[in-house]
């Protein structure tokens, strides 16, 4: 399945979903979904629904930790000569200690916000998925094609894209934090 009609179907599943329930629309959409039917096989359909949406959580944490456990590993543990220790450098039992500490803090951090879950998720997509969506693109893009000769065009869409992306995220980032302190922007329209 292609990635287009993947993204197509969750725009389509939040955005039906926002306009069924409105502000009552839950963190997990899905949560939405037990009020739909008095059914005790829809109420059935929808716990196992939600069963398999937190095995999936459950089970792609792994692969969500690897690129932070790699990056923070070739930062922390280096050889004598500042270089990141290779494979079989004697010292599985600090890094092992220290995946261990980050999947902690991650539990904790998690814990300690459950009950904000929709901020957390709206500060972690501004500062992380407006960034890998729209800056780091445009921002390779611009190092590679923007630079050659002729590409004045190109560049110039590179840097309006920059220029949204930096002021998307901060308006998002703004946005979220203000909504969680309790004083949410208003917009004008």
């Amino acid at each position: 399945m292609p990635f287009s009609t993947l993204l197509s179907l969750a725009i389509l599943i939040g955005g039906f979903s926002y306009l069924s329930y409105g502000d009552e629309t839950e963190s997990i959409v899905l949560q939405n979904l037990q009020d739909v039917s008095d059914s005790a096989v829809w109420h059935g359909i929808v716990s196992v629904e939600l069963i398999l949406y937190v095995f999936v959580a459950v089970f792609s944490y792994p692969m969500l930790m690897v690129p932070p456990i790699k990056i923070s590993e070739r930062i922390l543990f280096l050889d004598d000569k500042g270089k990141p220790l290779e494979r079989k450098s004697g010292k599985k039992c600090m890094k092992n200690a220290w995946r261990v500490v980050l999947v902690l803090l991650c539990a904790g951090i998690a814990a300690s916000t459950i009950s904000a879950l929709d901020h957390v998720v709206s500060i972690i997509g501004a500062v992380a998925c407006v960034p890998l969506a729209f800056t780091f693109p445009a921002y390779f893009h611009l190092c590679t094609v923007g630079q050659q000769e002729g590409n004045g065009w190109k560049k110039a869409v590179d840097y309006a894209v920059l220029v949204f992306a930096v002021v998307g995220s901060a308006v998002a980032f703004a946005s979220a934090v203000m909504d969680w302190a309790g004083h949410p922007i208003q917009l004008p329209f």
